[in-house]
């Protein structure tokens, strides 16, 4: 009994030596109590459930540190917020990266025998799939890409210079999600967008009003037992399902409309066509590049508008950087793109991101990761950490701008596209579309803040928790 117990305590007090790292088993990892089956679900709840999730889990890394362990419900996590982890994530993914999907999208699939796109694919059907993909949204020429996603911008700023009344924009929200759908939809058909529009008007206004459902009622799902719901029919199922059955439909409308029309030449549809992709694979890649689209773009703007309101001495000061660059595409223009950058930074879109890591001699920081876990990266926390960011709550778009005169920040703490492999599909394309109306607004209104104090939470995605409030005043 006596040598059993010192072997343990003595295998517990060793370490193993890696190149120079000193290796401590998993157990080792500080971790949150929580209770049987249920985990700390009900230290979430009190904490103010999903929309607080960030807040919390902050709070669990001041106590805990910038690595730990806790149970939510069935599934065990770590929770990581140190740069340097966050790399060694992304950059050891291996071949076939692999993320969680959540319950309630693998019940739904399962329940209307429903397969879906990019974000939804594992192994080497994925692998083949974002091969492709790359070649048409991350390392092509951008050029065709400019006129769709400039005539989209000017379409709405030409809606707000009519209807500018000295007040704050009632349908900002909303606008701004209908230009983002807008957007990607005149990208995928090209040239043949303007005649084609007539056609998904209506479409796109529906999907502009039902898209943000997904996200809320998806959010209502995070912490209650998803297949409980859904056996009783809960009100936070029916709607998650009905909502998710509509933005489908409408979608795969739009898309049908596109690859029946015999004039499809150029745009990103017809490129997918020229690969030789089977047409059901075309259609679940796009309607989810969709869906993905509307949110994240809208939202991120609308972020960034509302905090170059607030500070109208970097509104002006990004105003004369763009002023007679007309020649350069907007996202080349580095204060535009340093001013979406640190609003990402306070404001990312995905505050948390998740791989499956562990197992097969996984060492990850100083720790090993004997068996597969869910590792989830804390955007929102080491992006506002102050070892990783001087002044973390200052809005400063000059940190991003390489000069001497730039404090030293760690870059990789914010990665509001994520990074590697399986990085988001979609940033180029969302960074354009955002430079490009950021770039037009700015030339043609001062914009002025009434939003009062405004804080994000979480709907899946990072959300105001009020209206913002934005007058744009015509220069």
């Amino acid at each position: 009994m006596f040598r059993l117990s010192s072997f343990g305590f003595v295998r517990k007090m060793c370490s193993f030596a890696t190149n120079g790292k000193k290796i401590l088993d998993f157990s080792d990892i500080p971790a949150a109590k929580g209770l049987p089956f249920i985990g700390t679900t009900l230290d979430i709840m009190k904490a103010g459930s999903a929309p607080k999730f960030h807040e919390y889990i902050e709070k669990r890394h001041e106590d805990l540190g910038a690595i730990f362990r806790e149970r939510i419900g069935s599934l065990d996590c770590l929770f990581i917020s140190d740069p340097e982890l966050i790399r060694e994530i992304f950059l050891h993914e291996g071949k076939y990266p692999r993320h969680v999907i959540p319950d309630v999208w693998k019940l739904y699939q399962r329940k209307h025998e429903n397969k879906r796109g990019l974000l939804f694919m594992d192994g080497e059907e994925w692998l083949h799939h974002r091969k492709i993909m790359n070649s048409l949204l991350l390392t092509r020429d951008f050029a065709a890409f400019s006129n769709p996603i400039r005539d989209s911008a000017e379409r709405l700023v030409g809606k707000w210079r009519s209807e500018e009344t000295g007040k704050p924009i009632e349908s900002l929200e909303s606008d701004l999600y209908r230009w983002s759908l807008e957007t990607i939809t005149n990208l995928m058909v090209g040239s043949s967008y303007q005649q084609l529009r007539p056609e998904i008007e209506e479409s796109l206004e529906r999907l502009s009003r039902v898209l943000h459902r997904i996200f809320q009622t998806s959010a209502r799902l995070f912490i209650a037992p998803a297949q409980i719901c859904k056996f009783f029919g809960t009100r936070s199922w029916r709607e998650f399902e009905d909502s998710v059955t509509e933005t489908l439909s409408i979608g795969g409308d739009i898309i049908t409309k596109f690859l029946n029309n015999r004039d499809l030449h150029d745009g990103i549809l017809a490129e997918m066509m020229t690969r030789e992709i089977p047409r059901d694979y075309i259609e679940r890649i796009m309607v989810d590049l969709i869906i993905a689209a509307g949110d994240t773009t809208s939202f991120s703007t609308l972020w960034c508008l509302h905090m170059l309101a607030k500070h109208t001495d970097e509104q002006e000061s990004l105003r004369r950087e763009i002023e007679g660059r007309e020649s350069l595409a907007a996202d080349e223009i580095p204060a535009l793109k340093a001013t979406v950058r640190e609003t990402l930074r306070l404001f990312p879109v995905a505050p948390f991101v998740g791989r499956i890591v562990g197992g097969n001699g996984t060492i990850l920081g100083n720790y090993r990761i004997d068996r597969e876990i869910m590792a989830i990266v804390s955007l929102f926390t080491s992006s506002r950490d102050p070892r990783n960011f001087h002044e973390p709550q200052k809005f400063n778009p000059k940190r991003w701008i390489r000069s001497q005169d730039s404090t030293e920040h760690k870059r990789q703490a914010s990665l509001p596209f994520a990074l590697g492999a399986r990085s988001c599909i979609g940033q180029r394309i969302a960074m354009k579309q955002m430079c490009e109306l950021l770039r037009q607004i700015l030339l043609k209104f001062h914009l002025d803040d009434h939003s009062g104090h405004v804080i994000p939470i979480l709907q899946l995605i990072t959300v105001p928790d009020k209206k913002i409030k934005i007058t744009f005043r015509k220069i």
